[in-house]
Parts: structure tokens; C-alpha cells; sequence
């Protein structure tokens, strides 16, 4: 009989804990999002009533950023400079974000003995930066040439988007998108295909475009070179042209014939 009322006496308590538990769980705001070299505080929402007589926040690598225990405090070297703590509240700033900040957070406390934990997400995003659009194309003739247009980005991307004058693209039995829109491939190439194609990278706090016309006569196959290009090539003909004449007459005169 006692060992029953004993079971019953620690299942009545373990429900009554647990139920606590439930009504005291901490929770942290979050998820947040942030860009490098900015601020964030990790707030809570039910904060405690009164100081936790300890607190311990953990990063995403696992490390303990900080940990205080009454008076006494222990600071990660990685972070020291970049953080303040409200011993009240048990928020936490974290500044100069880096991507290597972006994961999850876990925040440890206790009142009257009693742990407790609540957790959180930081993603920290990079300025989107993007290059010039690369073409892969030489001569282009129209139902049997094809094309590839290349967008590269630094920065965090989170949408890669290609339009054609304005318009957005899809996808098509001629247009085909790879590397997670990195790359638009047209084959074949038609007259309809000349336009400005315009590569619009983004995330939540930034966001970069850069355009790229193409244009080749359908008529005529396009050699893929600028006019200076095909100038250069004109004058470099001519002047070997030249060259070999010289020759000829220098040898033709060394050989007496003049």
C-alpha cells in the first residue's frame, strides 16, 4: 500500500511539474534576419520576473558565448567586444554580424534552481553584388545556333530571376535555366530571341540587376565581334599583306634582278 501511494505521489508530482513547465516555457522572439555587419538582440518574450541566478547562451557552433553565475561572468574570446547582456531580462546583443553568426541560438537559465531553455534562429545575409553578364556565343544563325547567358553574385542570394525586356522568363521547349537559375540557355536562337535580357539577384535586405543585349541579324550570321574588333582584324590583314610584298621586293632586289 505505501509503495502505491508512493507511485501515486510521484506521478501526481511529475504532472503537476510538467504542467508548470508548460505554463513557464521560455520563448524567444525569432526567427530574426539581419545583414553583415549589423546589430541583433535576442529578446524574450515572457521575460523572468526577477534576475536568474544563472545564465548561459550557447551559438550555433556550440560554443557558450557567456555565462554568468551571480556575480561572476565567463565571456567566449570570440566574442569579446561584440556582446552585451541584460542580466535582468537575460536578452542578449550580438554585434558586427558575419555570415558565420547565421544558425541557431539557445539561451539556459535558472530560477530557484529550476533550468529552463529557450531557443532561437539568426540569419545573416550578404550584400548581393552581381557581375557583368557573361555571353558564350560566336556566330549565331538563327533555328541552329544556341546561346548561353551566365549571372554570377556575391552575397547571400536567395532569388535569381531573368526578365527579357521587361518581361519575366520561363522556362520553355527553347529556354532552359540550370544551376539554380544561374545560367539561361536559349537553342535554338531565333529572330524573336534579340532584346535585353536583365538578371535580378536578391535577398530580403538587398537586391542587384545587371543587363545584357543581345542582338545578331537572323539574315546574316554574326561573327560575335565588336567593330573595333573586326577593325583591328582588317588592319592586321592589310599590314601582313604589306609585310609579305616588302619581302618579296627585298629578295627579288638582293637577288639582282633589279
Amino acid at each position: 500500500m505505501l509503495y502505491m501511494d508512493y507511485l501515486l505521489y510521484k506521478t501526481t508530482a511529475f504532472l503537476v511539474l510538467g504542467l508548470c513547465s508548460c505554463q513557464d516555457e521560455l520563448l524567444l522572439d525569432g526567427p530574426l534576419n539581419r545583414t553583415v555587419g549589423e546589430n541583433v538582440v535576442f529578446t524574450l518574450i515572457n521575460p523572468p520576473s526577477t534576475p536568474p541566478s544563472r545564465i548561459s547562451w550557447i551559438s550555433p557552433s556550440n560554443r557558450e558565448i557567456i555565462t554568468t553565475l551571480d556575480d561572476a561572468e565567463k565571456i567566449h574570446p570570440d566574442y569579446t567586444g561584440r556582446i552585451s547582456l541584460n542580466k535582468t531580462t537575460a536578452s542578449l546583443e550580438l554585434s558586427n554580424l558575419t555570415l558565420n553568426d547565421t544558425g541557431e541560438y539557445t539561451l539556459g537559465i535558472s530560477m530557484n534552481s529550476v533550468p529552463q531553455q529557450a531557443n532561437t534562429s539568426l540569419t545573416v545575409f550578404g550584400k548581393i553584388s552581381t557581375s557583368p553578364i557573361i555571353s558564350t556565343w560566336g556566330t549565331l544563325m538563327a533555328g541552329k545556333s544556341s546561346v548561353n547567358l551566365t549571372c554570377d553574385a556575391q552575397g547571400t542570394i536567395v532569388t535569381r530571376e531573368w526578365t527579357k525586356d521587361g518581361k519575366p522568363l520561363s522556362p520553355s521547349n527553347r529556354t532552359t535555366f540550370y544551376e539554380k537559375n544561374r545560367i539561361l540557355s536559349i537553342s535554338p536562337v531565333e529572330k524573336e530571341d534579340n532584346g535585353q535580357y536583365t538578371c535580378t539577384v536578391s535577398n530580403p535586405f538587398s537586391v542587384d540587376s545587371k543587363n545584357y543585349t543581345l542582338a545578331f541579324n537572323p539574315e546574316t550570321p554574326s561573327s560575335g565581334l565588336s567593330d573595333g574588333e573586326i577593325a583591328g582584324i582588317v588592319i592586321g590583314t592589310i599590314a601582313g599583306v604589306a609585310l609579305v610584298v616588302c619581302l618579296i621586293a627585298f629578295g627579288t632586289k638582293k637577288a639582282g634582278v633589279w
